[in-house]
């Protein structure tokens, strides 16, 4: 019979397949998790952000508004004290719902015995977060939300990506998010509805639960823009930030690199904003946009709410890595790595079944970082293409498998390519650049 801690790490299980990681690995982080939950009484409930209900939320809770109560501000909207216990690893958004910037929306429906509620909605011009929790009549049913859509009002699927959000619980009795990315000019209808496919004991339901609902555009508030255009040197590789745009739920870094740079720039490791009082606003785990091989978004917590007297772009520590060692090149028959990054951290290389395993020494905190996706033959096509992949770890080793898939009808007879989407090495200096 499984433990408690078992029994909610195959619930995780399921939606971590929603992040297209492979059965096999799933199989390993479940199994990895359960060692690790037996040997430390590992707590039911569990967010991505590390942060818990209890004595830290508390805190949170009584400073809300200041001088007011608890009671007299939770009154104003009930089932806000669940959306601020959920967000309270990201300081915008708890800043965002500490200052009403919320809709409270309370729409349900019920399919097949599965009820879905939509609570409330974060909204400005560039995301629709929206907040959402759902039960089944059949308590000991194993029940999880897939394929979330946003609809128009004749159900026609809108054009934005959902992304399951940086708090993510597998507890369906918790409150959950669900991010939409829109563009600054997106006209979202007036009308809309929230699509979630659900499944019930791995059973996928012929229909899904619908939810329509409606925002109230007047709240929508204005984007704060600071236009930059200041360039930085960092051991000799250049980057221009070109803006940074507020907005109450998240703040966006436009950033340009010199196409001349020696290296590759994939991210940076200590990107914030901060007042001038020492407050920081860091990443937060929204992925950044590429706009092109020179061009990148990337997205911050917000501080709109906030409006310090001085306002600081910094950061210390980019990961990059010299343009002629992008390519990694392997000989699939021998399980040879061929060629790799100088500095040794790609480990080695192997086929078993299907997939390509490759490992990488890098920290556990690397794991969702993916380096790649595919391979390709020397003609340069790909392998595998439309397939899932994946990475795999625990916090025990400072080791990291990439699952690439490699099935053996597209099997090659020479050697394989893969392009370095991300990589763990860095390049380190000193920057600071005034926003206010």
């Amino acid at each position: 019979m499984f433990s408690n801690e078992e029994r909610e790490l195959d619930r995780s299980r399921k939606e971590l397949d929603r992040l297209m990681v492979s059965n096999e690995l799933a199989d390993q982080a479940i199994m990895a998790g359960i060692r690790q939950a037996k040997a430390a009484g590992r707590k039911r409930k569990r967010y991505a952000s590390l942060f818990t209900a209890g004595a830290a939320a508390l805190i949170l809770l009584f400073s809300v508004k200041g001088g007011s109560t608890m009671a007299e501000y939770f009154s104003k909207m009930p089932g806000l004290e669940k959306v601020m216990e959920l967000v309270s690893g990201d300081r915008g958004l708890m800043a965002a719902a500490e200052n009403e910037y919320i809709q409270k929306i309370g729409a349900s429906a019920e399919q097949n015995g599965i009820k879905a509620t939509l609570d409330s909605a974060i909204y400005d011009e560039q995301a629709l977060i929206l907040f959402y929790s759902y039960e089944a009549e059949n308590k000991t049913a194993d029940v999880y939300t897939t394929d979330i859509t946003l609809l128009d009002r004749e159900g026609n699927k809108l054009p934005y990506q959902a992304n399951h959000g940086t708090f993510w619980t597998a507890d369906r009795e918790d409150l959950h998010e669900i991010r939409f990315q829109l563009d600054d000019a997106a006209d979202l209808p007036d009308e809309l509805s929230l699509s979630m496919g659900v499944t019930v004991n791995d059973s996928r339901q012929s229909e899904s639960v619908v939810l329509p609902f409606a925002l109230d555009k007047e709240k929508l508030a204005e984007k704060k823009v600071y236009s930059l255009n200041k360039t930085v040197t960092v051991e000799g590789q250049k980057m221009t930030v070109k803006d940074v745009s507020i907005y109450p739920s998240q703040t966006a870094v436009r950033i340009v690199f010199d196409p001349d740079n020696t290296k590759k720039i994939f991210g940076f490791n200590d990107l914030h904003i901060a007042d001038e009082n020492g407050g920081k606003w860091k990443a937060n785990h929204v992925k950044d946009e590429k706009v092109n091989d020179n061009e990148t978004v990337i997205y911050l917590e917000s501080s709109y709410f906030a409006d310090p007297k001085e306002l600081y772009l910094r950061f210390n520590s980019i990961r990059a890595l010299d343009k002629d060692e992008l390519i990694v090149r392997v000989n699939p028959s021998d399980n040879k790595i061929i060629k790799a990054p100088k500095d040794g951290k790609l480990k080695s290389a192997s086929v078993f079944k299907d997939e390509l395993r490759l490992n990488l020494e890098a920290p556990f905190s690397f794991l969702d970082t993916m380096i790649f996706m595919h391979a390709a033959d020397l003609e340069g096509r790909t392998i595998g293409e439309g397939l899932s992949f994946g990475a795999g770890g625990s916090p025990v080793d400072k080791e990291i498998t990439y699952y690439v898939p490699y099935p053996k009808e597209e099997a090659s007879e020479q050697d394989i390519l893969l392009e370095l989407l991300d990589y763990p090495a860095s390049i380190n200096g000193n920057a600071e650049i005034k926003l206010k």
